[in-house]
């Protein structure tokens, strides 16, 4: 769950799952978006939530999702190959999330005002872990792709800067 201001934002994983707020000033609790099953990489910065699921219409694709606090307006943000844990990161006004496309991992970059999308770097490796402080974006690469043995680094890629860097050296197992 997260608590942002007067805002309770959570998932249900049993039951119905899906994504619900509570607005604790009267306790009034509202479904915002329901599935089979539990959406993934739930985020809060407000007025901003955003989460990933795979709906049922799509089940190949994985979807990032956008739900305004304010408006009550849900929208699809992007599409993925593939989900990974913790997709996203929000630092309001923007989104970051990572994308799968082909061959490609992208770290995409959404301004959640104004509806503009850039995407910030582009690898063959795989990433996972996505997170925000300022202008440095954290995240996790698979630096052995379809290895059986694994081997996850730690990375920063600078936004202002554009420049990645691989923080760790662990090599396979």
């Amino acid at each position: 769950p997260w608590l942002q201001s007067d805002y309770l934002v959570w998932r249900a994983v049993a039951g119905t799952p899906g994504v619900y707020v509570t607005y604790l000033l009267t306790g009034e609790t509202w479904s915002v978006y329901e599935n089979y099953d539990p959406p993934g990489s739930l985020c809060v910065s407000e007025p901003h939530v955003a989460w990933v699921d795979r709906p049922v219409a799509t089940e190949e694709q994985t979807q990032v999702f956008h739900y305004r606090l304010d408006t009550g307006v849900v929208e699809t943000i992007g599409t993925s190959e593939a989900s990974s844990f913790r997709q996203l990161a929000l630092q309001s006004p923007y989104l970051i999330w990572l994308k799968k496309m082909g061959p490609s991992w992208m770290i995409m970059r959404t301004n959640l005002e104004d509806g503009t999308e850039e995407c910030l770097y582009m690898s063959e490796l795989p990433m996972i872990s996505v997170r925000m402080s300022g202008d440095d974006i954290l995240l996790v690469t698979d630096n052995c792709p379809g290895s059986l043995e694994r081997c996850w680094e730690a990375n920063v890629f600078n936004v202002g800067s554009r420049v990645f860097t691989q923080l760790t050296h662990f090599g396979t197992g």
